[in-house]
């Protein structure tokens, strides 16, 4: 069996810069990593071939603490929020993905606009878009799986072949097989967490390399079986298409960001996509927590902060682009992203923006984003 597992975790530490992304020597290279995220931007960069935003829904400092081993087969990673964040976009990798739901994560919301419960498992098939909302305070681990690798091992095992090309759908009535699942990957980084407590508090590991081929082919053997397990004698639940609400979310969300913010209002919103403007609230604080105006206005947000990071200083300045987005006080906005990113803007500009990023690049030569999902 092919693999490349290391386990290796990189310290946490005060690593600053456009990502705020921590980092250690990397002399075991990024095949497994522990990180405390502190910009959505790392957040997404870590996700391999995902093409889409993360935005941040909750307010304040943005921190994740994100746990990753990958083999050349399967990728784990395991996310700690301390901020709730909203994920559209698509996955374009070739891989299966697959989400045990627990009491950790049994409060996200998924592409259907509707939560699963604990004992089943979310999962996606590749290239599938991405619809989700994440609340503060959620742990989700997640296992990808290479497709042709998954079939492979569907096939040898239980003698007939996979059904391929779902999209999104839900394993139920295995709570047994999925919690065995569940358990098998918190144990995996619950125990490359104490490795590196053991390396940053001088104590010895315990790892002999002579075991590492060993413990690859357990790891992969191992998960591949329980999923397969979980998947061969629970058929897959009809798929988790959009529904009706979701629908009008998705329209409404489309709408939003093809008018400038300061022409925006609920007014007009809700005669554009034909809706009561009591139905359009409900659906957004259900789905996201905010009104419509107020997600339209954390878009807008964002889409400035994204501007900042690229910006230089000395040819930009914060109310500028904030204009360009619709935020027509710049006192009022200042005020309004630091409650959002705990940052004042002309902090985002002046130590992340271009200049920030150039003095990143050379102290991490780019080898600090590859990212670990991507096989």
């Amino acid at each position: 069996m092919r693999s490349g597992f290391c386990c290796y975790s990189a310290p946490i530490g005060d690593f600053e810069g456009r990502y705020g992304m921590s980092n250690g020597d990397g002399n075991l290279g990024n095949l497994s990593r522990i990180a405390e995220v502190r910009d959505v931007d790392a957040l997404k960069a870590s996700l391999g071939k995902f093409q889409g935003d993360i935005l941040q829904v909750g307010r304040g400092p943005f921190s994740c603490r994100v746990q990753m081993m990958r083999t050349e087969d399967i990728g784990l990673v395991r996310g700690d929020l301390a901020n709730s964040i909203a994920i559209r976009g698509e996955d374009m990798s070739d891989n299966f993905s697959f989400t045990p739901v627990t009491a950790g994560n049994q409060r996200a919301i998924w592409r259907n606009g509707q939560t699963a419960s604990v004992g089943t498992m979310v999962a996606r098939g590749p290239n599938t878009e991405y619809s989700n909302l994440i609340p503060k305070g959620s742990r989700v681990e997640m296992l990808s799986i290479r497709r042709e690798r998954f079939n492979e091992a569907f096939r040898h095992l239980t003698g007939h072949e996979f059904i391929d090309g779902f999209n999104w759908s839900l394993v139920k009535d295995r709570a047994a097989a999925v919690n065995r699942i569940s358990a098998y990957i918190s144990r995996c980084f619950d125990q490359q967490r104490a490795r590196y407590v053991r390396r940053i508090s001088g104590g010895v590991s315990l790892d002999r390399p002579a075991a590492e081929d060993d413990s690859r082919r357990l790891l992969d053997e191992t998960l591949i079986r329980l999923v397969v397990d979980a998947m061969n004698t629970s058929p897959l639940s009809g798929e988790l298409k959009m529904g009706e609400h979701v629908v009008l979310l998705e329209r409404a969300m489309s709408y939003m960001a093809s008018v400038p913010l300061n022409d925006l209002t609920a007014e007009r919103l809700c005669a554009e996509i034909q809706v009561s403007d009591r139905l359009l609230r409900r659906l957004f604080n259900q789905r996201f927590g905010l009104g419509p105006i107020a997600w339209a206005r954390l878009n807008a947000l964002h889409r400035v902060r994204d501007e900042l990071k690229v910006s230089h200083p000395t040819n930009v300045t914060v109310a500028e682009v904030a204009r360009r987005h619709g935020f027509r006080r710049a006192g009022a906005f200042s005020a309004e992203y630091k409650r959002q990113f705990g940052e004042l803007p002309s902090h985002t500009l002046g130590s992340r923006g271009f200049p920030g990023v150039q003095n990143l690049t050379a102290q991490v030569e780019g080898s600090e984003y590859s990212p670990l999902l991507e096989f």
